[in-house]
């Protein structure tokens, strides 16, 4: 859960980039479509039928883009970005390649994908990279603080060892201190998150956090997840939470 109150310049940068990054995977992908099969072809696809193409192949890719959380610059490291970039693009081309198959009655020559999937992959290369790089330095990890029960050591040292490029974590505090904080130094702080704490005490953040334009994140316990997954079911005016395979 993440509570907002200002523009995120940074999901702003990050839409950029991405959008540049999928732009380029797909003119590559027009580029090679017209010198290796515009003329090899039985049909004769016409304006229409390239565009279609090109439509069909932009889902296909923003699709597996997404599975696999490609897009993710500056919330993952450069490996898992890159890494979950090649399964996305080899998983496209597999399918266009086939597409291209039925369109034509027979399998067309492999060896143009093959240097399609060359070429896209070293452009994810430069995108994983540069674009972690830009997102980091222009958004440096946010001075936060954690509010916990005093159990979860586990969850703050993973905090400290995968995000700490997201979070910078610069104190942990109880539960019981939360209103101590919130009158007296929460507003020092660029976000706050807050680990398998009460109800109660995750209002008070909110509403506080929200005044102050502050990033709230919560981390869900088995009970959120649960209620997540549930599905809403009426009864007269009331509505009841289905819990689905509890």
């Amino acid at each position: 859960m993440i509570i907002e109150n200002k523009t995120n310049k940074k999901e702003e940068t990050r839409l950029l980039i991405n959008a540049v990054c999928i732009f380029v995977y797909i003119l590559v992908f027009i580029i090679l479509v017209l010198i290796f099969y515009d003329k090899n072809l039985e049909y004769d696809f016409g304006l229409r039928g390239y565009t279609v193409l090109v439509i069909i192949y932009s889902i296909l890719l923003f699709g597996t883009l997404d599975l696999f959380e490609s897009l993710k610059l500056g919330n993952k490291r450069i490996s898992d970005i890159f890494l979950s970039n090649v399964i996305s693009l080899f998983i496209t081309n597999i399918m266009i390649y086939f597409i291209f198959g039925l369109i034509a009655g027979h399998l067309v020559a492999l060896s143009p994908f093959i240097f399609l999937l060359i070429i896209q992959i070293l452009i994810s290369l430069v995108y994983s990279y540069y674009g972690n790089k830009i997102i980091r330095y222009s958004f440096p990890a946010k001075k936060t603080i954690v509010f916990t029960n005093g159990k979860q050591e586990n969850t703050i040292n993973k905090l400290k060892k995968y995000q700490s490029y997201e979070f910078r974590i610069s104190k942990i505090e109880k539960e019981n201190k939360i209103d101590k904080c919130i009158k007296s130094y929460l507003n020092d702080y660029d976000s706050v998150i807050a680990i398998n704490i009460s109800n109660d005490s995750k209002q008070k953040l909110v509403k506080k956090c929200y005044e102050l334009g502050i990033q709230f994140y919560n981390v869900p316990n088995m009970i959120d997840v649960l209620m997540k997954t549930s599905s809403i079911t009426n009864f007269i005016d009331t509505s009841l939470g289905d819990g689905d395979k509890i």
